[in-house]
């Protein structure tokens, strides 16, 4: 049976425990609110010393006064740092140059070697920033053992680091990393291999085709090709695009073909054309339109009635690409008995604002360009968008004239 002592017990033990609990939160809030202060205030101090050191550093690049005159003035290494970024960073040429050289000069390259394994994730950060301001190779050794670094945000830097330096001898490292790591930081990897140019794709290569690599991975080596136009991987990506089962694999492989624009990378394109896929298939009429192939208009026509929109959307964008040649077709295709395909054509020049140029290019010094301007303005009132055109009677007197020609003819 439950006592009354024993239930006064108990409501002062929740009291003690109630009370502590406050009392615990209390102090985490304290001591929170006091680092935040501290933070605040020794930033406060590093600024307002980092300003007083900026005037002997610009006075050193500018060349009025020698490094030791700078380094006894200021010895704090950390304020030194700080000036010198904020003077690299704003600045280019033979005084940024200037600035470099003096970093070495005096050491700091090794501080910030020692930031990398600071304990605060900011000043480790920070360090990768600086390194990549330097595009110093002596820093690769140290940033590629950054990327073990518990904390995303400090891994992300490193990367950004490596991509500013451009070393070819980080590029294994990197894509080792690429294979085993997130898809943020792996995404990040795709952002900076361009910069390191066709090198690369020996070393990407075994990536490509190996079963262990998630798809999403592999679209994005695929997107660093069609940036870098690689010759010499034409041959794996059209066995990747043949083979593969994977459809986003096969879109991103058939765009990497066409952006080499070879000889039979084309052939390629154009079955794609008459793929089973829409994707392929509206894959394939951007991927012609990006190569300005002037014989491939008529391949395109077919596609004007396809079934899917985006492949119809797609087809007329393309012709669009093509020039004149592919605008001109457009237009001779408004009569079409389609009323999707009619739809699509006229989203596709209004889009494009073609009617807008031609009027531009109608009033123009160039006889070439007023002769097909005309041409084009008189094709699409053959077509009867009479209504369409007269909406451009008040601003360009030249409208009123074409129209009244129609009229009278």
């Amino acid at each position: 049976m439950v006592t009354l002592d024993f239930l006064t017990s108990i409501r002062s033990i929740t009291y003690s425990v109630m009370v502590t609990l406050f009392g615990i939160v209390l102090l985490f809030f304290l001591l929170s609110l006091a680092y935040q202060l501290l933070k605040a205030l020794v930033i406060s101090i590093r600024t307002r010393a980092r300003r007083k050191a900026l005037p002997a550093l610009i006075d050193f690049m500018l060349g009025q006064s020698e490094l030791t005159r700078v380094t006894e003035e200021w010895g704090n290494r950390n304020i030194l740092i700080d000036g010198f970024a904020t003077l690299i960073s704003s600045i280019r040429g033979q005084k940024q140059e200037r600035m470099k050289s003096a970093v070495n000069a005096i050491g700091l390259m090794k501080v910030l070697h020692r930031w990398l394994r600071h304990f605060s994730p900011s000043r480790r950060m920070r360090a990768c920033y600086l390194l990549g301001l330097m595009k110093s190779r002596t820093g690769t050794e140290e940033l590629l053992k950054t990327l073990s670094d518990f904390n995303p945000a400090v891994v992300s830097a490193a990367i950004i680091a490596l991509g500013e330096i451009m070393d070819n001898q980080t590029i294994p490292e990197l894509v080792s990393y690429f294979n085993n790591c997130s898809y943020a930081h792996a995404w990040l990897i795709a952002a900076i291999l361009p910069r390191f140019g066709g090198a690369i794709y020996e070393h990407i290569r075994p990536s490509l085709f190996s079963d262990e690599l998630p798809k999403e991975k592999k679209v994005l080596l695929l997107k660093v090709i069609i940036n870098l136009r690689i010759g010499e991987s034409l041959r794996d990506l059209r066995d990747l695009y043949e083979r593969s089962s994977d459809l986003d694999i096969r879109v991103n492989a058939l765009k990497a073909v066409g952006s080499i624009n070879d000889l039979s990378a084309v052939k390629l394109v154009f079955d794609a054309l008459t793929d089973e896929a829409w994707e392929i298939r509206a894959a394939a009429c951007n991927t012609l339109g990006e190569m300005s192939l002037k014989g491939a208009a008529y391949r395109l026509i077919p596609l004007l009635k396809d079934e899917n929109y985006y492949v119809r959307k797609n087809a007329t964008r393309a012709l669009i690409g093509l020039g004149q040649i592919g605008i001109m077709t457009l237009v001779s295709y408004l009569e079409i008995d389609d009323n999707y395909a009619r739809d699509a054509i006229v989203q596709t020049l209004e889009e494009f604002a073609v009617v807008d140029r031609a009027l531009e290019d109608a009033t123009c010094d160039d006889p070439k360009r007023r002769r097909k301007s005309r041409q084009l303005l008189r094709a699409i009132a053959q077509k009867g968008y009479i209504r369409y055109l007269s909406n451009y009677t008040d601003s360009h007197p030249l409208v009123q004239e074409l129209l009244s020609e129609h009229a009278h003819a």
